[in-house]
Parts: structure tokens; C-alpha cells; sequence
């Protein structure tokens, strides 16, 4: 999911949906979310740049890890270039 305001992060529902760990959102909702209007990392949630230079390499390792090792690809898995 790429984001472009990000101000809705503030507010910690959001947040707990991409990365899951509430009463609400036991698990995370998506892989991966790219926020372009300022600076929030938060466990998978990532800022970016205009060029979505992360987004790209996650996208480049999730498709190695599904060619590899699909069997274990799941809400589980995260990317690892941290970015």
C-alpha cells in the first residue's frame, strides 16, 4: 500500500493494522506500507521517496522469496532491507 498523507498515523488504529499486535489487529493487515508525506518507520510501515526506491527492492525480495520459498510466504514474512 503506498500512502501519500500520512497524517493519518497518528492515530494508532492505522498503525496497528499494517503491523498487527492489538486486541483489534492480532495480525498484520498487509506486508508493507510506503508513506511519501514525512518521515514514519514504524515495523512495516516505511517512508519513501518520490523515486519509491524501497518499494522497489522490497518488491524485488518479496518476488525472490515467493519463487524460493512460497510455501512460507504469509502474513509472516517481512522485508529485510530496512531502507
Amino acid at each position: 500500500m503506498i500512502v501519500l498523507d500520512g497524517d493519518f498515523l497518528k492515530n494508532d488504529k492505522f498503525v496497528n493494522m499494517v503491523n498487527g499486535g492489538s486486541l483489534e489487529f492480532e495480525q498484520n493487515g498487509w506486508h508493507g506500507m510506503y508513506v511519501l508525506s514525512k518521515q514514519f518507520n514504524k515495523d512495516r510501515i516505511y517512508s519513501t521517496d518520490i523515486e519509491m526506491t524501497n518499494l522497489k527492492e522490497h518488491a524485488v525480495e518479496a518476488a525472490k522469496y515467493w519463487l524460493s520459498q512460497r510455501q512460507w510466504f504469509d502474513h509472516n514474512w517481512k522485508a529485510t532491507n530496512e531502507n
